[in-house]
């Protein structure tokens, strides 16, 4: 497996299927945007939490990135 692997879940509890979908596709131009920089042939799986919605896109961006951040050090 030459490459990591996303997978996005957003519980239906959290909104029908257009409101969830939109978020998916938020989360997967974040990750998108940063691929080539965490290549480390892992598979993440990134669960949105109801505190995720209250954030804009600029927010979710700079979560992401202090997420893999972490990630990278092994916390």
């Amino acid at each position: 497996m030459p490459y990591d692997r996303f997978g996005i879940s957003v519980s239906k509890k959290l909104g029908n299927a257009v409101f969830r979908n939109k978020y998916k596709r938020k989360i997967r131009t974040i990750v998108d945007n940063y691929k080539k920089e965490y290549l480390n042939n892992k598979d993440y799986i990134i669960i949105l939490r109801k505190e995720a919605l209250s954030r804009n896109f600029k927010e979710l961006n700079k979560d992401f990135l202090e997420l893999m951040q972490k990630n990278k050090k092994g916390i």
